[in-house]
């Protein structure tokens, strides 16, 4: 039930992500708070590099990477967002 919840709220994110500004709080639902996964299916970011985030973002953007979730998040990301989550998971 727990997941059939969390992958509804993923699809409201990605779906209405483009009608309004970037809010983190569409990463931090699968990712943690801070950073911190509480679900196995989703990799705690953590003290990650941000030069890390950023290519595995990116990557998920052009496709070069492919997840079902994280691809369709990372498309609508611009650039600053990019950086915007990578700085923020990469400073926990």
């Amino acid at each position: 039930m727990k997941s059939l919840i969390l992958i509804c709220i993923l699809f409201v994110a990605i779906f209405t992500q483009n009608l309004f500004a970037f809010d983190m709080g569409s990463c931090t639902q699968c990712h943690g708070v801070n950073g911190e996964s509480k679900y196995s299916l989703y990799p705690s970011l953590k003290g990650q590099k941000k030069t890390y985030l950023v290519k595995q973002l990116k990557d998920f953007k052009s496709g070069k990477r492919a997840d079902q979730i994280m691809s369709s998040i990372a498309k609508t990301l611009s650039s600053k967002d990019i950086e915007k989550v990578s700085e923020f998971f990469s400073s926990k």
